[in-house]
């Protein structure tokens, strides 16, 4: 594969993640968080096991759920607070405060792994943070922050732990392994508050359901593997910047959501802090 073959790749990935927001949305209309993600994740749990077991060497899965796991648990909790958030917020708010855990992370890295940052990071964040404000409070200090909102930061956050952890906690384990491991411990958690849903509720969600299984998960978690033993991470990155536009775009043609002048000004101060952060990177002291 070439790189520019691998690039499209990335970039059919973030277009794939950025419709996941509309379709969780569409999904929640018949069923509950905790169905949504069980189903969606053990289907891709079950298709992903099924290759591991046909085409892969079996050697060490069961160590690498301890380490793995822990990145399933960090997932479960992004994931059941971003689809319960989506309840009470908009899928392009939901999708731009998602991308903020671009700029958690040098925080993250600065705080607990001891690593320095400079003043182009900060002024990422600082700029990311005014961007955030001005799309989740457009009315000023006035306003009461949207609960959907809030638990999509909470979700931004753990993304932003994930992200630092997963560098460190998959070494000497195949992705394959750590991959299984994750979805694994993403799909468990969610039997807590799970509800059978009625077969109209079911029949419903099934579209919706089917794509976030397949698309949403094993086909962008295939790809992004594969295309990023091509493309550098720094492109990567770039790539996944544009995912909260996919995002927008798509709630606004399916969904009809729109952004007034202060919330699109506070989207694109988001997207342009993650591309400030995403280059700059980080100096080991």
């Amino acid at each position: 594969m070439s790189k520019t073959t691998a690039s499209l790749g990335l970039l059919l990935v973030t277009i794939i993640w950025g419709t996941t927001f509309t379709f969780s949305k569409i999904a929640l209309n018949y069923l509950s968080p905790a169905t949504l993600l069980f189903i969606r994740y053990g289907i891709a749990t079950l298709l992903l096991f099924s290759y591991y077991l046909f085409f892969q060497k079996r050697e060490r899965l069961s160590q690498a759920l301890v380490k793995g796991g822990l990145l399933g648990l960090l997932n479960f909790i992004a994931l059941r607070t971003q689809t319960v958030g989506l309840l009470y917020t908009t899928a392009t708010n939901a999708a731009f405060i998602t991308a903020t855990s671009v700029l958690l992370v040098p925080l993250i890295e600065w705080l607990i792994f001891r690593k320095k940052i400079n003043i182009k990071i900060i002024g990422g964040i600082v700029l990311g943070a005014s961007g955030l404000y001005l799309l989740v409070m457009p009315g000023g200090w006035q306003a009461t922050l949207n609960l959907g909102d809030l638990l999509v930061l909470i979700c931004a956050l753990t993304y932003a732990f994930q992200i630092s952890l997963i560098p460190r906690l998959s070494k000497g384990f195949s992705t394959m392994e750590i991959t299984l491991a994750f979805l694994l411990l993403t799909t468990l958690p969610n039997i807590w508050g799970l509800e059978i849903p009625t077969w109209m509720n079911f029949v419903s969600s099934l579209g919706p359901v089917l794509y976030l299984a397949t698309l949403g998960t094993v086909l962008t978690i295939y790809l992004q593997i594969h295309c990023q033993k091509i493309v550098t991470p720094v492109s990567a990155g770039f790539t996944y910047l544009l995912e909260p536009v996919f995002g927008f775009i798509f709630a606004a043609l399916v969904l009809g959501e729109r952004l007034t002048t202060i919330p699109l000004i506070g989207a694109i101060f988001i997207v342009s802090s993650t591309m400030l952060v995403n280059f700059e990177g980080f100096r080991k002291k």
